[in-house]
């Protein structure tokens, strides 16, 4: 993920969309919320 650019979705309902709600199925690694930031890896 390079980028994302929506300043109205609550961070940890992006990390929550990246890890489970994937085209491509769940996303295998570890990812987390730290305050306005999503930490993967």
């Amino acid at each position: 993920v390079k980028l994302i650019n929506d300043p109205f979705i609550p961070t940890d309902y992006m990390v929550y969309l990246l890890k489970y709600d994937s085209t491509h199925g769940s996303y295998p690694d570890k990812i987390e919320c730290e305050k306005d930031a999503i930490v993967v890896g």
